[in-house]
Order: structure tokens, then sequence, then C-alpha cells
């Protein structure tokens, strides 16, 4: 009886927070207006820079930390967002309570209202003291959400060619695991071939599948780290120093983590491409970093060896904290 009338309880909660929510008209596409609803709770902007490691911390803020995460208009962000908050939430053994993980899911058809419905839930079950937006956006379009202390900035970075390398293979991995993928029928339409000529021309010409995939779609660390269009290194250095842009190599993710929110992170990092696949490891293994170089753009290679100088890489493996790293970017 008493746990009956505790999940009747939580139920109410969340309906009559879903009835508060509704009543603000935040617009179809804003989920960002959240952010506004809640101003009480700090806000983190984890700038995710593709094939930097950001899988796992995304994963973590939720589930090791209790962030709440807001996601972008994507399908892909917003059905993230519900599976990190509905994994959480069941391991604290409050969503139990309301409803098996499938019916979770089932309450409509609607992604978003089914993304409030586990927002309000996840946040009756761990009394976040976050929000977070999920998706990868760059730090100038975070930039006008962010209100200074106590609110978090942070990115991790990588050596260029190993970020680009590792791009390269996600690209490929993905396209040939599954054909149907949004992203992998991009590549195949910009190749303009089949699944079955890609994997002609990844076995014939890897160098020039390479050059055609860095040639349309390539991460760069100074655009994602620039806090306008200006991506020179020095006013991308200026940046951080003056917004405090806490930065990390994906190597150190875990001690910074534990460094910035005190306790070790559940999951620890992880790969986003799957490397036991056989084909996939002797791929990266003909794929040579001077088929990669020249699709670095030269801020961004300029931009990691300013970190590399300035003592950025390394700085958490070595035992840094939060506050002799506001030192260090004092001191530059």
């Amino acid at each position: 009886m008493a746990r009956k009338s505790y999940a009747c309880c939580i139920e109410r909660q969340v309906r009559s927070e879903l009835r508060w929510i509704s009543k603000k008209d935040i617009g179809e596409k804003n989920y960002f207006g959240l952010m506004s609803l809640y101003p009480g709770l700090k806000r983190i902007f984890f700038v995710h820079i593709p094939k930097c490691g950001g899988t796992s911390i995304r994963q973590n803020l939720v589930e090791s930390y209790g962030v709440a995460p807001i996601p972008l208009t994507s399908p892909g962000t917003i059905q993230q967002s519900v599976q990190f908050m509905v994994s959480s939430a069941y391991r604290r053994g409050v969503l139990k309570d309301i409803g098996s993980r499938d019916e979770v899911h089932q309450q409509d058809n609607s992604q978003r209202s089914t993304y409030l419905r586990v927002l309000v839930a996840f946040m009756v079950a761990t009394n976040p003291r976050y929000l977070f937006i999920l998706g990868h956006q760059r730090a100038k379009e975070l930039a006008p959400l962010y209100r200074g202390a106590p609110d978090l900035i942070f990115s991790t970075v990588r050596e260029p060619v190993a970020m680009l390398r590792s791009l390269v293979n996600y690209r490929v991995f993905h396209t040939l695991a599954n054909q149907n993928r949004r992203d992998s029928q991009e590549l195949l339409d910009l190749f303009n071939c089949t699944i079955e000529e890609f994997n002609v021309l990844l076995k014939s010409d890897p160098r020039v599948l390479v050059s055609k995939i860095l040639s349309a779609n390539k991460a760069s660390l100074a655009s994602y780290l620039a806090l306008d269009d200006n991506t020179d290194p020095d006013a991308v250095w200026s940046g951080i120093c003056n917004h405090g842009i806490y930065i990390a190599h994906v190597s150190e993710q875990n001690e910074f983590q534990k460094a910035l929110f005190g306790k070790q992170p559940r999951a620890l990092h992880k790969n986003a491409t799957d490397t036991n696949v056989d084909f996939i490891e002797s791929f990266n293994a003909c794929l040579q970093d001077e088929w990669i170089r020249p699709h670095i753009d030269k801020d961004s290679a300029e931009l990691y060896k300013r970190f590399v100088e300035k003592g950025i890489i390394g700085f958490w493996k070595n035992g840094g904290s939060p506050e002799s790293y506001r030192r260090l970017l004092r001191d530059t």
C-alpha cells in the first residue's frame, strides 16, 4: 500500500509539472526555452566536438551526475535524451513505480510529449542541480545562454590528425554496418554510389574515399571553440581565457569529470566506433596520416599546438583542479 501511494504521489507531481510547462507556451521547436523555466538550476555547456570522446561524457552528465538534458531539435538527440534519463531513473528505482520502460516510451507518439514526460519524471526522481544542452553545438551557439559562474562550460579535444582519423573510421564503419542510417545515406548520395560500389572503392582506392569523406564533412577544433565567427587561434584562445572554458584532452576525460563534479563517472571513456570489427581494423591499419593532414585547417593545428604549449594537454592527468586551471588561464 505504501509503495502504491508513493507511485501515485510521483504521478501527481509529474502531471502537475507538465501542466505548468504547457502553460508557459514553449515553442514546438524551442527546447532551449526550458532553461528559462528553471533559472535556479546551474547550466552546464559541453561543447561536443565530433570524435573527441563526447558520447560517454553526455551519458555521464545524465547518469552519473544527475544533469537534466535539453536536446537539440533533431530526433537523434531527443531519443538519446530520453534513453539516458530513463536509464538513470530506473537505476534509482523511481520510474519502476509508475510504469515499465516500454510504457514510458509508449505514452503517446509525440517525441516532444514523450521527452517532456520523461524529463519531468527524471527531475522528480533525481532533483537535478544542473541543466545541459545535448548535441553538437558550437561555443558561439551556447555562449548567449551562458550566465558566467556558477554556470560551467567545458570541452574535450584531440590532436587534429587523430580526430579526423577517427571521423573517417566512424563514417566508414557506420555506412557498412547500416546503409539506411541518415548519415550513411548522405554519404552514399555524396559519392553517388550504392553500398556495393562503396565497398569496391573502399578496397580499391581508400585514399580517394578518405579525401571525399573529409572534403564533405570534417570537424574543426577552432570553429567549435570560437565564440564568434573569428577562428584565428589568438581570438579563440582569448575567448577561452575570458569565459573560463575548461579544456581537457580526450584521454584525460575521466580525471577531468572527477575534478569538475567531485566523483568518478559511472561510464568510463568509450569509443563510439566498434573497432573490434576485423575489416575496420584492417582499414585503419592502412589509413595513412599523410592522407589526412591536407584536410586539417591551419587554425585548428595552431590552436592545438597552443594547448600543448600552455600546459592544457596533460593538465588533468597530472592532478589539475578547477582552481589551478583558472590560475593557469589567468597567468597566460
